[in-house]
């Protein structure tokens, strides 16, 4: 009965996780209560009307408000939880804020008896086994996206301050100067542009945290990706990140967090298959069996 959690990253909007037989439509047909939630590049996030949110409102509002509404409708307080890119580490900072106490008034639910928005609560320690795919760290080190970073940083960053406050995905790829085979900026859905200001100083912040650092959960995995198919800039194809996300980043926020138990493992894919590899998909399974 528990419910398995998916969320996908900046711009992956609501139905991430079940598009080609996703996993999350895998969990479904196979009677798990499954469920998805979009925190970015849906409507109602990325529109000309809606706010120009930042990160600290995704783990400080987005996040908790829409976990407290599947513990809600679910009528369970504990949840089991997938997350990709943006969706691991917005839960994991999210986590280490409010996951000890829980939080008040985290969000609306519909009731349906009263036809009323209602106010619910995030649990205390809501997230039984966390899975974390791709999580951006520190980027402490060289990938494919922080070289783009930071030969392009300024290009992108008049381009955010200008007029366009919800960029789409394959116009950020463009002023970072992204070569047109490139899976990660090649999509149509939209994200904040001060979200993605705070992604652009989370590569080049040398004070930036681990996120989640010093936060208690009972397991945790974590699941990185080495095969990108693109050089770096020292010439080295893979073997030390995923195109955007580095393999070292895993492993420090892997030994950031008091967990009861762990694994990191590393997957012969870049950041975008993390969601729609087979063995992948095929790990997470029996991991929860």
């Amino acid at each position: 009965r528990t419910p398995i959690v998916f969320s996908g990253g900046l711009f992956s909007n609501l139905f991430g996780w079940e598009e080609n037989n996703g996993l999350a439509k895998q969990f479904a047909q196979e009677g798990r209560d499954t469920w998805e939630i979009e925190m970015t590049g849906g409507p109602n996030t990325e529109c000309s009307t809606c706010p120009n949110y930042k990160y600290e409102d995704l783990t400080d509002y987005y996040w908790p408000a829409l976990i407290a509404g599947v513990e809600k409708y679910s009528g369970e307080n504990v949840i089991q939880y997938v997350g990709h890119s943006n969706g691991c580490r917005v839960a994991l900072d999210s986590l280490k804020n409010w996951s000890a106490a829980g939080k008040s008034n985290a969000g609306y639910y519909f009731n349906t008896n009263t036809g009323e928005y209602l106010l619910t609560n995030l649990a205390a320690n809501p997230v039984d086994i966390f899975f974390g795919l791709g999580c951006p760290g520190v980027f402490n080190g060289t990938s494919r996206f922080t070289d783009q970073v930071a030969n392009f940083k300024d290009d992108l960053l008049k381009y955010l301050d200008g007029s366009i406050n919800h960029p789409k995905q394959k116009d950020v790829g463009r002023q970072l100067q992204a070569n047109p085979a490139e899976k990660f900026f090649l999509g149509q859905n939209r994200i904040s542009a001060n979200t993605m200001k705070d992604y652009l100083n989370f590569v080049t912040d040398s004070i930036d945290k681990v996120p989640g650092q010093t936060f208690s959960i009972n397991k945790i995995y974590l699941i990185a990706g080495d095969n990108y198919p693109f050089k770096d800039s020292t010439g080295q194809k893979g073997g030390d990140d995923d195109g955007f996300v580095l393999t070292i980043d895993t492993r420090q926020i892997f030994n950031s967090i008091t967990k009861n138990f762990g694994n990191v493992s590393i997957f012969h894919v870049n950041h975008p298959e993390l969601v729609t590899d087979k063995k992948v998909h095929k790990y997470i399974k029996e991991v929860l069996k």
